[in-house]
């Protein structure tokens, strides 16, 4: 008898000592599983009948975290995947739990069931809440006090409402969630340094090709547009990663390219902008005065503009149609080139290490599987967005080649000027940039005047000036000015 007592004693110890050992491992750490449902359209919100969920226990509010056994775990929270990725449609519902049975670990019972709805991780649908019967069964032997060795199921199922948002009939299997994200977010974080240092050594490169150019013509040919695009989207990289650092367990991985693209922002991206800008608009620095209030607005139309992408990012980044129309960041180079209308120059460090370093970010979240935010892959926008990017380069490469408005059909075109006219040469004129008889090209040796043609074709200006046409197009791929009276010209009908 005495043994028989004693033996209950131990199983009593035994269970409580269970208890207080489970009880942290299921407050602390979070589980993950599968789920399925017997009906369809569950949640009259989800397509598929099976996915991806996650779980956690949350303890009651009134006890503190010395009061932790099973029967004082409150509620749990519950996410549904349909099917694997934080894209898509999720379901995040909570619901109270009580009535523990500590026999057999598990808890009976019925309660309100309460959930979002979820959509491109933003919820825009009220909150449902539904009664449902749930069963929780917790798979655990008192030899085995280990996290990593726990597993139970949950049933939830609704009988008392018709309603079809409270289509509900659930089973779900959890055991502990193990992140396997590391070699992804590695992966990833070495993917955006290799791209920084590229864009790094080839800003810097196009940077001293500009400065080094005496005749402004790299800068006359460059959009500002596009320029300032990437400088932005530079700064919207490094402001995401800084929030990926602070918001995931791998901190040192996101860090770095954060700060690798501050840098690159800061030291490249804004003087490239700075100096393209105060070539362009070389009357607003004519005093300290001028010079301080177009540094004023500059300032204030980069951050104005650095504001509105971050907004339009932040709301439609997840949205493959508002990814598409970022695809099409080299059309204000093309547009550049059309209004300028003189042959532009195809610079690779600018083309391909400057502008082309954009396209990688969106194609590794869409066409990765495995990227490590879960974001779901689509073959159709990767194909239509290096379709995009192909074809700008193409374009850019051809208005190099024929020339700027040759893409353009010549019916669309406005009447141009006709710089080619027969003229009668005079004995005494002479062209101004070359500084030979306008007779005499100038790669010809100097001859007698008299035995050649009477009249010649050149390049006459609107205001009267006339020039060889090599030197007229020369001159004209620098600046788009009169070479003698300095006025405006148009630009030459190829």
């Amino acid at each position: 008898m005495f043994y028989i007592f004693y033996m209950m004693i131990q199983q009593m110890a035994a269970m409580d000592y269970n208890i207080s050992k489970i009880t942290p491992l299921l407050l602390i750490y979070r589980y993950h599983g599968e789920w399925e449902s017997l009906t369809n359209n569950p949640f009259n919100y989800l397509e598929q009948t099976k996915g991806e969920t996650f779980i956690q226990f949350n303890p009651q509010h009134d006890l503190t975290q010395t009061d932790l056994t099973l029967t004082k775990i409150g509620s749990i929270n519950m996410m549904f995947l349909d099917p694997i990725y934080f894209d898509e449609k999720i379901i995040l519902g909570v619901f109270n739990i009580t009535d523990m049975n500590e026999t057999t670990l598990s808890w009976h019972g019925k309660t309100d069931f309460v959930y979002y709805k979820y959509y491109k991780e933003k919820g825009g649908q009220p909150n449902i809440s539904c009664k449902v019967e749930y069963d929780i069964q917790l798979n655990y032997h008192e030899d085995e006090v280990d996290y990593k060795k726990i597993d139970f199921t949950i049933k939830l199922k609704n009988e008392e409402s018709d309603d079809k948002e409270c289509n509900i009939d659930i089973i779900t299997e959890y055991q502990h969630y193990q992140s396997n994200i590391y070699k992804q977010v590695l992966f990833y974080s070495a993917m955006l340094n290799v791209l920084c240092a590229i864009q790094y050594f080839c800003v810097t490169k196009l940077i001293d090709s500009v400065l080094r150019d005496d005749e402004n013509s790299i800068v006359q040919r460059i959009s500002i547009f596009c320029v300032g695009f990437v400088t932005i989207y530079d700064t919207f990289l490094a402001f995401k990663n800084l929030s990926f650092a602070f918001g995931e367990a791998y901190f040192q991985y996101f860090i770095l390219p954060a700060f690798f693209f501050f840098m690159l922002t800061m030291n490249c991206d804004l003087k490239l902008l700075w100096i393209i800008c105060r070539i362009r608009f070389q009357d607003q620095f004519l005093d300290q005065q001028s010079q301080r209030q177009f540094l004023t607005k500059f300032f204030i139309i980069y951050y104005v503009s650095v504001l509105t992408l971050f907004l339009l990012l932040q709301e439609y980044e997840l949205y493959n149609s508002f990814l598409l129309i970022i695809g099409f960041f080299m059309t204000p180079q093309i547009i550049h080139n059309i209004r300028l209308g003189t042959n532009p120059k195809f610079i690779p460090e600018y083309i391909f290490g400057f502008l082309s370093i954009n396209i990688a970010v969106p194609l590794y979240f869409r066409g990765y599987p495995n990227n490590f935010r879960r974001l779901k892959p689509s073959l159709e926008f990767c194909i239509c967005w290096v379709l995009i990017y192909l074809v700008q380069i193409l374009i850019l490469y051809y208005q190099y080649k024929k020339g700027p408005r040759k893409i353009i059909p010549k019916c669309l075109l406005p009447k141009q000027y006709n710089y080619y006219q027969d003229y009668k040469v005079q004995e005494l004129e002479d062209c101004a940039i070359c500084l030979l008889h306008l007779m005499i090209e100038p790669d010809q040796q100097e001859q007698d005047l008299d035995r050649m043609l009477v009249s010649k074709v050149l390049m006459i200006t609107p205001c009267g000036h006339k020039f060889h046409p090599s030197c007229l197009k020369s001159w004209m791929e620098v600046k788009l000015s009169c070479p003698t009276c300095r006025n405006t010209i148009p630009p030459i009908c190829e």
